[in-house]
């Protein structure tokens, strides 16, 4: 079995958020280059609560998407990659 240490911060702050026209959303990027969005930046970002309703957890049951994905307005954009690598 290995193990995978997680991988380090190198540029994103709370005090400096990614800043679309006037919307801003905590971002970060990891040292293999990934771009991260914090999932309450996300959620406010698209209209919706920082935190999910009681109930329906950060996740969702096995082979659906994530609760934050699942607004219809996102569908479109959601490409099978992404659905793949959050199932």
């Amino acid at each position: 079995m290995s193990t995978k240490r997680p991988l380090k911060v190198i540029a994103g702050t709370p005090d400096r958020p990614l800043i679309i026209g006037n919307i801003e959303i905590q971002c970060y990027v990891l040292e293999d280059e990934t771009r991260v969005l914090s999932q309450g930046g996300f959620l406010t970002a698209i209209g919706r609560s920082r935190t999910p309703k009681a109930g329906t957890g950060g996740m969702s049951n096995v082979d659906e998407l994530p609760f934050f994905l699942r607004a219809k307005q996102l569908r479109s954009f959601i490409s099978n990659e992404l659905r793949t690598s959050t199932t």
